[in-house]
């Protein structure tokens, strides 16, 4: 990963709301924006802000099955959201 890359990467993950949307998709594989928005307890809106920020980045990705949207990680940047919640578990 280039640097400058890595850099938006890390701005992206560095937002407490991201940060636990991240550690939601690595936990449950998927998950659609409902269940994003309810589980970090944020407005719809602020969550799908944030979606667009870390989808920008790269750090997820979507696929839409019928109504629902559905977030995965990516795979470029696995690595590194599995350093960065290492390190938020203390690990």
């Amino acid at each position: 990963m280039q640097i400058p890359k890595l850099v938006d990467v890390l701005r992206a993950v560095g937002h407490p709301t991201r940060l636990q949307m991240v550690c939601l998709l690595r936990a449950h594989g998927e998950m659609t924006v409902k269940n994003l928005q309810e589980t970090t307890n944020t407005k719809q809106s602020l969550a799908s802000q944030q979606i667009g920020i870390l989808r920008r980045t790269g750090i997820i990705f979507g696929r839409r099955q019928g109504n629902c949207v559905y977030y995965r990680l990516g795979a470029a940047t696995a690595p590194l959201v599995d350093v960065v919640t290492t390190m938020r578990d203390g690990q």
